[in-house]
């Protein structure tokens, strides 16, 4: 008997759409803690190798996997797949950071992420974060479900992600480390050779600078075409955080994905 294909999932902090019953073993690898950034932060080379290293750790335990990244978890995803290409069963990259999209941020956006960080950290010290977060989370709430119980719960969940200082910190944090990491990535681009697997790249089509998303969906569909099986979906009505916005975009790739990789009856 066949074992049964697995989901590992890899989104920024805490925050998925609850996938139900669409697979039979989901497994959650949350950003890097604290102590890990502190301890790698002077040298982004070896803090992405230790970051994919944790991801390849996870999927070696539970075996290859299908592995859905979003932002800076769908571009770490990519590396952990260049890497360890063995390990990757299929990929669904939910609006994926992309090492050239940088250059078309207009300038104010490029101060005001630099700032985020601090501003939201203060805010947490302040106990104000609850009343930015909680918004966020009820919305998300509201998109996964009708049932006022599991709204509650989903909403408490999203406020939980972000209960500890370190957890907000983590935002500013991954901002920086992308954008400095930006010609490591592209070197290992360059010389990747992307496995032959289902991959499926979700694109927002609406949130962002005219120039930035035209930038970012030509470098995605670049993406989807450098994969042997790759195909690019825009996501109607979907900002970057679609997961939030279209939750059901997500968990539709994810079961074309698996169907895909099921054997013929």
């Amino acid at each position: 008997m066949k074992a049964p294909l697995r989901l590992a999932r890899l989104l920024r902090g805490q925050e998925a759409c609850e996938l139900g019953d669409t697979c039979p073993e989901v497994v959650s690898h949350c950003d890097l803690s604290e102590g890990s950034i502190q301890r790698v932060r002077p040298n982004l080379r070896q803090c992405c190798r230790i970051i994919g290293d944790d991801v390849a750790a996870v999927l070696d335990h539970i075996g290859p996997a299908v592995v859905a990244g979003h932002s800076w978890g769908g571009l770490l995803v990519q590396l952990v797949a260049w890497r360890h290409p063995g390990s990757i069963l299929g990929l669904v990259l939910v609006d994926p950071t992309h090492e050239d999209v940088f250059s078309a941020v207009p300038l104010h956006l490029r101060l005001l992420s630099r700032g985020l960080g601090p501003g939201l950290t203060l805010a947490h010290a302040l106990g104000l974060f609850p009343r930015l977060a909680r918004p966020m989370g009820r919305k998300l709430a509201e998109l996964s479900t009708s049932d006022p119980e599991l709204r509650t719960a989903i909403e408490a969940a999203y406020l939980q992600s972000y209960r500890h200082r370190y957890q907000v910190r983590m935002i500013g944090r991954e901002n920086r480390l992308a954008d400095g990491s930006r010609d490591l990535v592209r070197r290992a681009r360059a010389q990747a050779s992307p496995p032959d697997v289902p991959l499926i790249v979700l694109t927002a089509t609406t949130g962002k600078p005219p120039a930035l998303l035209s930038r970012s969906t030509t470098l995605l569909a670049e993406v989807a075409a450098a994969a042997p099986r790759g195909r690019q979906i825009l996501v109607e009505n979907g900002g970057h955080y679609i997961h939030h916005d279209r939750p059901e975009a997500v968990v539709d790739a994810v079961a074309t994905i698996l169907n895909e990789l099921r054997p013929l009856p």
